[in-house]
């Protein structure tokens, strides 16, 4: 398999001076505030992803795949720490981001049980319909 597309690992880092984190948009305080809000989400949902893909890693056999989940996982690194540090200036600017993250975190762990619960719950019942039909073309259940 050739992967399509290479995930780029680029050490990018932003500086944004901390007295312009409650308006640094062309656009506005308001469109600042949005896109700040999107950030709240990005470092867990970005450690969630590399967890994902780090779960199933070992089972990869092809290389050029191995290589790309790779520099995935580099990427996402890279990209976690910006916002990281992004959200800290934000709370060292009083926007009240460390409850929010905690909540992204929360909802993100009852993601991650839920998939677990429904993954066990499947075998359990041999991920049979409610009905007892396997879903098989002719199988009788």
């Amino acid at each position: 398999m050739t992967a399509a597309i290479l995930p780029v690992r680029r050490n990018l880092q932003f500086h944004l001076p901390e007295d312009r984190i409650s308006n640094w948009n062309a656009h506005g305080a308001h469109w600042t505030h949005f896109l700040n809000t999107l950030s709240i989400f990005f470092p867990a949902g970005e450690r969630f992803f590399i967890q994902s893909i780090r779960n199933y890693r070992d089972q990869i056999s092809d290389a050029e795949l191995k290589k790309a989940v790779a520099a995935f996982i580099g990427q996402e690194a890279f990209h976690t720490r910006e916002h990281e540090e992004y959200n800290e200036a934000m709370a060292k600017a009083g926007l009240g981001t460390e409850k929010m993250e905690k909540t992204v975190e929360e909802l993100l762990a009852n993601v991650t049980a839920g998939v677990a619960q429904t993954a066990a719950t499947g075998r359990d019942r041999g991920a049979r319909a409610p009905d007892g039909h396997d879903g098989r073309a002719g199988a009788g259940g």
